[in-house]
């Protein structure tokens, strides 16, 4: 869509009250509809004069009656921490708004709609198929699970599928792991991998194994070579060690919807380190949402962007959706 946009932590953005421009947008993100410093935050937008869209997954929420207006991501109800299902239809949410935003002010043709909403169709059942890779998953997982200290590193849009990663390992298995941006590995992080330390890279495009500083993770970095070392070098003879895609036989574009395919990949991993340690996973992995689905929210967020909607329809939360 071409728009300048900025990013914030609601528990950043309600004590430091930053300047905001009248008649801007203000889009806050919460899976219940109910957390603390999210509400604070979107009540501060609206006494700056900024236009607010929220995008929850409870439209009967706090959020979602303060708010200008409602983006729902129908991910069903939450029953853990640790939820895939919630990220992954916050992510399909985002990619529907900037499709509406970019048709809205004439940016994306209708061809590239086309193809991008044909793209996005199709990440659920790409997730599925990265969900098979079950025995690969598991070789990796027997070796994780003795790790303290994980590291996840991803370039662009995978950067953020590291965050979550790390995360979701952390909440699950119980592991200390951090994310990093791949081009930030050799200031500072790189000083800490040994042959202790997992280096997880979340790289979808075979080019991004060499961009993204896999070189570097497989040189060790600067440690001393003790007797310990060599041990533990000789038991984990064979890494690095790839999950591919099944039917990854090229490179992949390094933007669009199929990025989305990696929070189902990150996902696995973490409930089966959970495993062979005998750690109890904090929640059961929740399940992709279909297709439609995905182009139900599609024709929300597009009704928004509609000059010919009036107010009510422009809230995209209608009893008549079956959503209010």
């Amino acid at each position: 869509a071409r728009l300048p946009v900025e990013i914030d932590v609601a528990s950043e953005t309600r004590y430091r009250e930053p300047p905001l421009e009248k008649d801007g947008l203000t889009i806050v993100i919460s899976q219940s509809g109910e957390t603390a410093d999210t509400l604070a935050s979107l009540r501060y937008a609206k006494s700056q004069g900024q236009h607010t869209l929220a995008v929850v997954n409870v439209p009967t929420s706090t959020i979602a009656r303060e708010a200008s207006a409602v983006v729902p991501t129908l991910a069903g109800p939450e029953i853990g921490v640790a939820s895939t299902k919630a990220f992954s239809c916050q992510l399909t949410v985002l990619l529907c708004l900037a499709l509406a935003a970019g048709r809205a002010r004439g940016t994306l043709d209708e061809a590239q709609e086309k193809r991008l909403v044909d793209a996005l169709i199709k990440v659920p059942g790409l997730m599925a198929e990265a969900l098979k890779q079950e025995d690969e998953i598991e070789t990796l997982s027997r070796e994780i699970a003795k790790a303290r200290d994980v590291l996840y590193l991803g370039r662009g849009t995978a950067y953020p599928m590291a965050l979550e990663g790390a995360l979701k390992l952390k909440e699950i298995s119980y592991i200390h792991a951090e994310g990093y941006a791949a081009g930030e590995l050799k200031h500072g992080p790189i000083a800490l991998i040994d042959d202790a330390v997992p280096v997880i890279v979340i790289a979808p495009a075979r080019r991004d194994l060499r961009e993204d500083g896999l070189e570097h993770a497989g040189g060790g970095g600067p440690r001393r070579q003790d007797r310990a070392d060599r041990r533990r070098a000789r038991r984990r003879r064979g890494w690095p060690r790839h999950a591919r895609h099944p039917d990854d036989a090229g490179p992949r574009p390094g933007r669009g919807p199929n990025r989305l395919r990696g929070a189902g990949s990150t996902s696995g991993l973490p409930h089966r380190c959970s495993t062979w340690e005998r750690r109890r996973p904090a929640a059961q992995l929740g399940e992709i949402s279909h297709g439609r689905v995905i182009l139900r929210l599609y024709d929300i967020i597009s009704s928004i962007f509609d000059d010919d909607a009036g107010p009510e329809e422009s809230k995209g939360l209608e009893a008549s959706d079956g959503l209010g």
